[in-house]
């Protein structure tokens, strides 16, 4: 069953279905400085959640995982980077560092396979 104290202000979710049935969500957030603290907080409440709903799957699916990440952050004139989420301190990985006036954005995708997609579907709901 869902965590419902996951409430997504910054993230929104597309869904798409692959022809075996898995799932896809991608979400876009571009902010500044002020709300980056909130926007990684809420990342990582999702990213938890699935870790302690599916503990142990998350993996690529064709490598027979249950669900898998792919994190991302993209600043002006900066490379694109990958980030990861640490399941033992619950942060993302390497730390993001803005200044005053900068914007990141960071990408979120969230692959699974058919059976689980019904409570991921149900978490990944934003907020009224």
């Amino acid at each position: 069953m869902p965590n419902p104290s996951i409430v997504l202000h910054y993230l929104d979710f597309d869904a798409a279905e692959d022809d075996a049935g898995n799932q896809t969500w991608d979400a876009l957030a571009c902010v500044d400085v002020a709300h980056l603290a909130p926007l990684q907080a809420e990342i990582c409440a999702v990213l938890a959640w699935a870790h302690r709903q599916f503990p142990g799957g998350c993996a690529p699916l064709d490598d027979g995982g249950l669900w898998d990440v792919d994190l991302q952050c993209e600043r002006a004139n900066q490379p694109l980077q990958p980030l990861h989420y640490d399941a033992a301190s619950g942060r993302l990985l390497p730390p993001i560092a803005l200044g005053e006036g900068e914007r990141a954005t960071l990408s979120l995708t969230l692959c699974c396979v058919p059976a689980l997609a019904a409570d991921f579907e149900a978490a990944l709901q934003p907020a009224d």
